[in-house]
């Protein structure tokens, strides 16, 4: 879900922010996509983690994100994630880019009960 949206969106910033140059380096693109993707969807920038232990993980972090916070999913249903669209779009940039990638969304709820959407960008899977 989304990811024919974020092969769209990819070439209409690019052509947009007068990007001239191919990305090569995913760090380079998910900086893109953490920045103008996100300030072109959300209107605010998102953090860009990486994994400390493995060189091939990358996570997006947002607790304002505000797709996931007038949804409330029936109980069947707990497990499945609302940001999986907002997944969805970062996976269609990433293999637009031609980048072997698999995303993920995950809902974390930290100790203050604030809830925030963190998508996993596993790099090359196996």
């Amino acid at each position: 879900m989304g990811t024919e949206i974020g092969n769209r969106i990819l070439d209409y910033l690019t052509v947009r922010e007068k990007i001239n140059t191919r990305f090569t380096n995913i760090v380079s693109l998910l900086t893109f996509i953490s920045t103008t993707v996100w300030k072109y969807l959300f209107n605010h920038h998102c953090l860009l983690l990486k994994e400390k232990d493995d060189n091939k993980e990358y996570m997006l972090n947002d607790r304002e994100l505000q797709i996931t916070k007038y949804i409330s999913m029936p109980k069947e249903l707990q497990y499945m994630s609302c940001g999986s669209f907002v997944a969805g779009i970062v996976q269609g940039i990433l293999t637009s880019a031609k980048f072997n990638v698999m995303v993920s969304a995950h809902d974390i709820v930290d100790e203050s009960n604030r809830k925030s959407l963190t998508i996993l960008v596993q790099s090359n899977p196996k």
